[in-house]
């Protein structure tokens, strides 16, 4: 199946949409919003996209084109291991491209979000090519995608740093000393940058996927 072709106007609604999420985010992002900036009235927007959701559909969409847009299966002289670190990082780069685009991904139904669609599919194709057999290819990709789209959503997030959230009272620091520890921004903020953190956990995966084979 061929990927979703955008025409100019969805164009135009689509990266209008992307500006304001990036000023609004998700939760404020509306139709109507989107058809005052672009200088339109509402329905004219309805013509194109007739809810919020299918535009958010069309939007992941999008983004995912922006670093898939040349998705090939695996060739014989590279490991599956390294195309699927590199199509996971492709992944990410994607979600994070824009303002909650992380939960624009993760929620996207795989029609009309194609891209999505085909990334699995050449991942199963790479793993299984290399000799996985399917229950544990869809194990390991789903594992990952999802992986993916927690860790992104939660970078997105904005939320407070393990350090400020932790109570400030010796008994809690006393029941919970590993907790403490790696509260220390020694060990988180100077250690592991979001983007290491997310490496890191995501060859824990492919490590242990490989055991498992």
């Amino acid at each position: 199946m061929d990927k979703i072709k955008f025409s100019k106007r969805q164009l135009d609604v689509i990266q209008a949409a992307i500006e304001l999420l990036d000023e609004k985010g998700y939760n404020e992002l509306s139709l109507r919003d989107i058809a005052q900036k672009l200088g339109v009235k509402a329905p004219a927007i309805y013509w194109h996209f007739k809810n919020k959701a299918l535009l958010i559909d069309y939007i992941a969409e999008y983004l995912l084109q922006q670093t898939l847009s040349e998705l090939k299966s695996r060739t014989d002289d590279e490991t599956w291991q390294d195309w699927l670190r590199n199509h996971i990082l492709l992944l990410r780069q994607a979600m994070l491209s824009c303002q909650d685009g992380g939960r624009i991904v993760a929620g996207a139904h795989l029609y009309p979000t194609i891209t999505l669609a085909m990334l699995m599919e050449n991942a199963l194709v790479s793993l299984r090519s290399a000799g996985i057999d399917m229950r544990h290819s869809r194990i390991i990709v789903m594992a990952t995608i999802h992986y993916t789209f927690g860790h992104v959503i939660e970078e997105q997030a904005g939320s407070e740093s393990l350090e400020l959230n932790m109570p400030r009272d010796p008994f809690f620091f006393e029941s919970f000393p590993n907790l403490f520890e790696l509260s220390d921004p020694t060990v988180t903020k100077e250690t592991l940058s979001d983007e290491a953190e997310f490496l890191a956990g995501l060859q824990l995966i492919i490590d242990g996927a490989d055991k498992e084979n």
